[in-house]
């Protein structure tokens, strides 16, 4: 009985960290490329901004 319990524990465990673990991940990545994204947003927008000015 006692076994079965701590199986289905260790069992809810491991995917309970698997799956945050790859949430972790997603969030990393995310924060990672919302600078990346903003600065080619800004860097894009200076440069027709520059095309502009000099036209």
């Amino acid at each position: 009985m006692y076994l079965a319990q701590d199986k289905y524990l260790a069992i809810n465990i491991t995917k309970f960290n698997i799956f945050s673990s790859i949430n972790a991940v997603k969030l990393l990545r995310v924060f990672i490329l919302i600078p990346e994204k903003l600065r080619f947003m800004y860097s894009y927008r200076q440069a027709i901004l520059g095309q502009s000015l000099v036209v």
